[in-house]
Parts: C-alpha cells; structure tokens; sequence
C-alpha cells in the first residue's frame, strides 16, 4: 500500500486517500525510482487557512505555562526515539540517506526538541545588575524574553527531521506558533513528523505542516501577519527571501564548502578514515560536509594515496554499512559534474553508474580558483590541495565567499589558536571533520552562507524578542 501523508493545518489532516479537493504530489525513490508515496500539496487557500491558524493560536499559545510547553516537547523527543527506524527507512526511501546516518540524524532531533524543553525550566525573565549607575538605589531590572510571533520555517531535503527541529522546537519554547514547510524533495519525511507532532497533543494552530510550491511559500513568507522567517536551502533562494522580507526577524542557514587543513597528527589513518565519511557520507549532501582539504607538502603524498585507497562504492541507501548512496536528483548529479569539469587536476573514482549515482571521488590538486574549489560541490568529491604552511590554507579559506565551518588537524597548540581566530568562519572544529556539529552549540555562516545562528538556545533568541522591566521601590 502506498503511503500517503496529509497536510495538518489547526489540527485537522488535508489531502488524505480520498480527498480530491486537495493536490497531491508523488514521490519516487532516489534509488530505484519506484513510487514511495503521495504528499498532499498546499495551495495558497490551504497555505492562507494555515497562516490564519497560527494567528489565532498565538495568543494562547504564548501564555501556556512554560511547564506544559516542556511537556509536549519532551514528548515530541520520546516518541522521535520511539519511532526512530520509521524514520530512518522513510529518509532512506524518500531522500536516499543511508540507513545509519538517517537513525543519527533522528536520535539528534530527539536531542534537539529535549534540549529546547530544558530551556523552559526556569523563569521567563533574566534579572540584570544596574548597581554600577548611582541612580540604580531602590531599583530591580528584569529582561523578559517575549515570543516574536508566528513563524514560518523553511526546511531543506538534506536534514528533514533534525533541521526542522532545529527551527520548530526552539520557535515553539519560545512562544511563538509556526507553519512549517518542507522541500519537496522530502515532503514524506516533513508531513511525517507533523503528524508526530499533532499525535503529542498541541493546540489546534500551534503547529502547521504543509508542502507546497515555491511561489505559495514565498507569498507566506511575505504575509504580514508572519512575524519570522527561518530558512535553510540555497544562499540563491534565501538571500532572494531576505532582499524582499524587510520588516520581520529572518534567519538564513546557506551553502558552504567545508575546507580542512591537515598540519600534523600523532595517527594518518584514523584521519583519513573521519575525512572519507565526512566527505562522502549521504553523497557530500551536507552543508559543512568536507570539501576541500589543504595538506602540508610533507604529508601530501601519504594522505592521497591513503585516500584513493579508501574510496567507497555507491550503493543502496536501504543496505546497512552503505555510506554513499544516489544524489537527490539526475540534475544534482549533472551540478556536480558541471563543478568537477572546472578543476583540472587528476581525478580519481567518479564514475557515474546511473543517471543520479555516482561513486565517490577525490581530485587531486585541483585549481584553486575552480567553481569545483571554491563553490559548494554538494556531492561526494573532495578536492586535496598542497600548501607550504597552515596560513597559506586559511588565506585561501578566507578568499572564499562561504564560510560555515572549517577544521584543522595539528598538534600544535599555537597553530590550532592561530586557525580559530584567523579563519573567517562561523565554526572552526580543532582535530576533527569540519562536519562535527553539537546541536545546542551556535551555528551559522557568515559572507554568502547566511545571516543569524541556530542551535537551540541560539534559535531561541532568534524567535524572542527582548524587553526591560526597570522597577523602582
């Protein structure tokens, strides 16, 4: 039988089996191309119901007492751990995410909606010292966090469950309702947890979980009554958003092009081993997956060779121990290719086995000013580079226009604090992948990769509005 999954717009399900009334989408495997299951699909009078819901449920929504808030949030986070092999087997099937990585990516989300209702355990206020002005005799001062209204979220194909917890799970501890849309590459996996979600118990218009064309979500994005906006896709789409959302919080996680440099280290292999599944894990789908890695002369032969030697085969993301399956679509394949004809150098692997699978590869020292280079490949390639010294790579690092995370591997301490601060990035990780992310850690780019931080607490102020309460007597 063939899955079909329902918009929720407050509280109620649209687009079932046998409502016409309601577009429906069909979704085809990645792998096998066979049919997976059929997505309702908002147009904007669906959309329009939706934005008027979370209105309306605003109100009583921000006075919930911050105990049961928690509450569903945490149970949200258990039934996430409950359900966490449906997810991995629809992810597989929808999206082409190898088994392993999709149950990973649930038990973050699980994390990341329990580490949103931990933030709801204390007061909703912060007291704040005013002793240092004479004037501040017989005076108390509270910072409230208010939420800012309701929010739109625009989720990406690559991460559906943990990146749309990563923007609703905070929204919703802040206060604030939220229409959620997901890429129609995963609209299975988005609907899905929508109706996780509705099955925990929230308010009818709390949350709302449509999918729908671009044109219907950027008329969402622009309704006045939308108070933020929160997207993850391509610097293309989001910064044309923020160019034309000018009077509301708007919050944009981009493109990258992970680079790594590798100075030193007591154990090659073990290195080698965290730079293949950074780079070639779920195909290089992954914004900070490693792209680019920068090695000194005195390694460099050691690290290719090492490479080449563990260069995986794509396969079928349902089978276990798969690291690299298809890419999302046969015109993501082609954007890869497109990329890899501009590097020059000597490439290794790469064969395409069909129209959206190709095995991983390695190019080995690529031009540096290739687009293969310095735009995001998003695919399983990763380009190795000789440098002299570890501040020939952050030069190159920095005459990028991306800049989310980077990484170096070196066991000197003076170099690892040159890299952190001189690397012009929103993350440096120190002695491991640049693909290394704790979810309640700030996260977010700088340049063309994007505007504002997630990460929970983050998030959460990004969905609040401050106000001071100044007492006197």
């Amino acid at each position: 039988m063939v899955m079909t999954q329902e918009l929720l717009i407050n509280g109620v399900f649209f687009g079932g089996p046998c409502d016409s009334s309601v577009s429906k989408q069909v979704v085809h495997s990645p792998w096998s191309g066979s049919v997976v299951g059929v997505a309702a699909e908002a147009m904007w009078p669906e959309a329009d119901a939706a934005i008027f819901a979370a209105v309306q449920a605003f109100a009583s929504w921000k006075s919930t007492p911050r105990h049961e808030r928690q509450h569903l949030l945490v149970s949200v986070s258990q039934m996430l751990r409950d359900r966490r092999e449906f997810f991995a087997e629809l992810m597989a099937d929808e999206i082409a995410k190898p088994l392993e990585m999709g149950r990973a990516e649930v038990n973050r989300a699980a994390l990341t909606f329990q580490l949103a209702s931990e933030l709801l355990s204390g007061p909703d206020f912060e007291t704040a010292d005013v002793s240092y002005d004479p004037r501040s005799e017989g005076v108390t001062a509270r910072i409230l966090k208010e939420p800012v209204g309701p929010a739109f979220c625009i989720t990406p194909y690559n991460w559906p469950i943990n990146l749309a917890a990563h923007k609703v799970a905070p929204a919703l501890a802040a206060g604030c309702t939220v229409v959620v849309k997901g890429s129609d590459s995963a609209s299975l996996c988005t609907l899905a947890l929508g109706k996780l979600m509705s099955e925990c118990g929230f308010p009818p218009g709390v949350i709302n979980f449509l999918n729908c064309e671009p044109s219907v979500a950027e008329r969402i994005a622009l309704d006045s009554r939308i108070r933020a906006v929160s997207f993850t896709g391509s610097p293309k789409v989001g910064w044309h958003l923020k160019s034309k959302v000018t009077d509301k919080r708007v919050c944009l996680e981009l493109g990258g092009n992970a680079t790594v440099i590798l100075e030193s280290t007591p154990n090659l292999d073990s290195v080698l081993d965290s730079l293949t599944a950074s780079a070639f894990g779920y195909a290089g789908q992954i914004c900070i997956s490693a792209q680019n890695l920068c090695v000194v002369e005195e390694l460099y032969e050691d690290t290719v060779t090492g490479l080449i030697e563990r260069l995986p085969k794509a396969g079928n993301p349902r089978e276990e121990g798969v690291l690299c399956g298809p890419l999302i679509s046969t015109g993501a394949l082609q954007s890869v290719q497109l990329r890899m004809t501009s590097a020059g150098g000597t490439v290794h692997g790469g064969e395409v086995v069909k129209p959206n699978l190709m095995n991983p590869a390695i190019i080995d020292n690529p031009h540096r000013m290739s687009e293969a280079v310095r735009e995001e490949i998003f695919g399983p390639v990763l380009n190795v580079i000789p440098v002299k010294h570890v501040e020939e790579a952050i030069k190159l690092i920095n005459g990028f226009d991306y800049g989310i995370h980077a990484s170096i591997f070196s066991q000197s301490t003076d170099v690892q604090e040159t890299a952190a601060r001189e690397l012009q990035v929103g993350g440096v990780v120190i002695n491991d992948v640049p693909s290394l992310r704790f979810d309640n850690l700030p996260y977010g780019g700088i340049k063309k990769s994007g505007f504002g931080r997630e990460g929970v607490r983050y998030a959460f102020d990004e969905f609040s509005e401050y106000k001071t309460v100044v007492t006197r007597g």
